[in-house]
């Protein structure tokens, strides 16, 4: 069995109090993790989503496509994670953004 290579971080835990720099650093070392949020500076690392959440979440993006694509200046993303200062990155299920232009 070959060794395994050491993190050059420690491991992006549940309950982690952190930067939102420490927090991307340390969530870009494990590749299979792929939902992680930091919500005022403490890491929640979310269960695996229900069937009743994959519905609402569909019907969600069809909804914001739909609105998207008759509003200008509006853009629909589905689970992208915002760095929003020091101790806030989340990553919503869905969002709608209002383009710069």
């Amino acid at each position: 069995m070959p060794p395994v290579a050491a993190l050059s971080t420690p491991p992006l835990l549940e309950g982690d109090s952190l930067t939102s720099a420490e927090f991307l650093r340390r969530w870009e070392e494990i590749p299979d993790l792929k939902h992680a949020e930091l919500i005022d500076g403490i890491v929640y690392i979310p269960s695996p989503i229900s069937l009743g959440h994959q519905e609402l979440q569909s019907f969600l993006n069809g909804w914001l496509d739909r609105y998207a694509s008759s509003t200008p200046g509006c853009c629909p993303a589905v689970e992208g994670t915002w760095i929003m200062g020091e101790d806030q990155v989340p990553q919503p299920d869905n969002t709608l953004r209002i383009l710069p232009e």
